[in-house]
């Protein structure tokens, strides 16, 4: 079992990226946002969203690309990804995403 797992149910955020990498995989890029309740300084219930990057390669990235809009509700099963890289100016970056091994649309 691997101790890195994460389930989001959230919604599509923007348009997915698709791309053919050089070996032929395919790759698809997309923002997943989700919302949880929560209580202002008032004690009035609002809305809080979370934005996640979700990225898919192949079978996964074909699913999503014949799937999935903006706006599809969506089921996200995968892993927690951390990078790190230096910009132009030499200053260190850090990327964090999801690495989908499942989706499921949950509008259909």
């Amino acid at each position: 079992m691997n101790g890195n797992q994460i389930t989001l149910i959230g919604q599509v955020g923007d348009h997915l990226q698709a791309s053919t990498m050089r070996n032929g995989d395919r790759r698809v890029a997309l923002r997943v946002f989700t919302r949880y309740p929560a209580r202002d300084e008032q004690g009035k219930k609002t809305w809080h969203s979370q934005w996640h990057d979700v990225i898919a390669w192949r079978e996964q990235a074909l699913f999503a690309e014949r799937n999935l809009v903006k706006g599809s509700r969506v089921l996200v099963q995968g892993c927690v990804e951390y990078r790190t890289f230096m910009d132009h100016k030499e200053h260190k970056r850090y990327i964090t995403r999801i690495r989908a091994f499942n989706f499921q649309n949950l509008d259909r």
